[in-house]
């Protein structure tokens, strides 16, 4: 009888454990999400600015807005897979910042593609935009738009302001993940 009461006792608490884990890796996940969002509305706008302020870049500027997104969901779908297979390889103790920067290697890409076959295909869709980028005659004319025009545009410090604080407020959020 004491057995059983004990066993019961210990499911219980295994079960909570495993409980409390997942519910960690739901709010993480969720915290993720929140940040990609952001950028995602980053870039759509950086676009709509470059092709407000300089007509002439705006295949370029959707190309580009294009990649960057793309690029955003791969770091996504690779920092939700890492979460809920490999969690450890992820920091996702202090700030969104070190939360998105983890370490992918070759070995996680094969172990991706192998659950994720989407996977394969947004990679190589990223890369035909960089190289679409990368190709096109404007690209370092809009680089240096940015650079020198852009940079200077109020309209773009306020955009990367909502940027900053959109990872500040997913960075509160990580840490209320915690408990914290």
């Amino acid at each position: 009888m004491l057995r059983a009461v004990l066993s019961v006792v210990l499911l219980g608490v295994v079960l909570t454990g495993v409980a409390r884990a997942n519910a960690l890796k739901t709010c993480i996940a969720q915290v993720a999400e929140v940040d990609a969002s952001n950028k995602r509305v980053f870039h759509s706008r950086m676009r709509d600015l470059i092709v407000r302020e300089a007509p002439q870049f705006e295949e370029l500027a959707g190309m580009y807005r294009d990649h960057q997104l793309a690029l955003v969901d791969k770091r996504l779908r690779q920092l939700q897979y890492l979460l809920f297979t490999n969690p450890q390889q992820l920091s996702a103790d202090e700030t969104v910042s070190k939360l998105t920067n983890y370490d992918w290697n070759e070995l996680d890409t094969a172990r991706m593609a192998k659950v994720a076959p989407e996977y394969k295909a947004l990679t190589e869709r990223i890369a035909g935009l960089e190289a679409r980028n990368n190709a096109h005659p404007d690209w370092p004319k809009l680089r240096e738009f940015v650079a020198k025009d852009l940079s200077a545009n109020t309209e773009f410090e306020a955009l990367k302001a909502k940027l900053w604080t959109g990872r500040d407020a997913a960075s509160a959020q990580l840490k209320s993940c915690r408990g914290g």
